[in-house]
């Protein structure tokens, strides 16, 4: 895994992503849940180039405290908000920029996580009904488990082993039933919790882009 900003450089040429790029055919290819998480790293710049491992040279850095750092090319498009996408290094905002850019964020990420709560209150009460079908079939199986021991502590080995078999087949179905419920339950949290974190994102991506592209916002080394 790699961090934002990485880049490949292939006989004297600089190849990174910019925003525009993951709105081509190739691009959104990127975006999809298997392949986004390592979006900033160079397997996703080769992947949108076509070509193999062994392509270029990697380069990364993250010390944004120059943009000496970088190449200038990958420096402007850092200065103009054309990586947003990728990351959103706060440090080359000063602190009006920085304010700024907090106060833009600052009512997505409320909403966030308001619907972060409310899809684990949803959750919490698809799964409660058969928490207690389960807890019941438990509490029920070990009495009947105590049941058939209690009588039999002078055979105790045997005993026990029937009477384990009793109660794992009680909770088996019980089981079951929770699991099942704490799926589909986990299911409508992580589809509203990504939906919640997408409208974020944008928010935060807009912000940085906006805001880093006046030289007013951003620090000393790097107007």
């Amino acid at each position: 895994m790699c961090d934002f900003a990485s880049w490949i450089e292939y006989e004297e040429q600089v190849y990174f992503l910019k925003n525009s790029d993951l709105t081509t055919t190739a691009g959104e290819k990127l975006l999809q849940p298997a392949v986004v998480a390592d979006l900033c790293g160079h397997g996703a710049i080769r992947a949108y180039l076509g070509v193999g491992k062994k392509w270029g040279k990697n380069r990364e850095c993250t010390d944004f405290s120059t943009p000496d750092n970088f190449p200038l090319e990958i420096a402007e498009s850092i200065k103009t908000g054309q990586l947003s996408r990728f990351g959103r290094p706060t440090k080359i905002l000063n602190r009006v920029g920085y304010r700024k850019y907090d106060a833009a964020c600052k009512p997505a990420g409320k909403k966030y996580e308001a619907a972060r709560a409310g899809a684990w209150k949803i959750r919490d009460a698809a799964v409660k009904p058969a928490g207690k079908i389960y807890d019941a079939a438990c509490n029920n199986a070990w009495k009947i488990y105590d049941a058939a021991i209690n009588p039999a502590r002078e055979i105790f080995e045997d005993a026990i082993v029937a009477a384990r078999g009793t109660y794992e087949a009680a909770v088996s179905g019980a089981r079951e039933i929770y699991d099942a419920a704490e799926k589909h339950a986990r299911e409508i949290y992580e589809a509203a919790e990504k939906h919640a974190r997408e409208i974020y994102d944008a928010a935060e991506i807009t912000a940085f882009s906006e805001i880093v592209r006046d030289e007013k916002n951003r620090v000393k080394k790097w107007k």
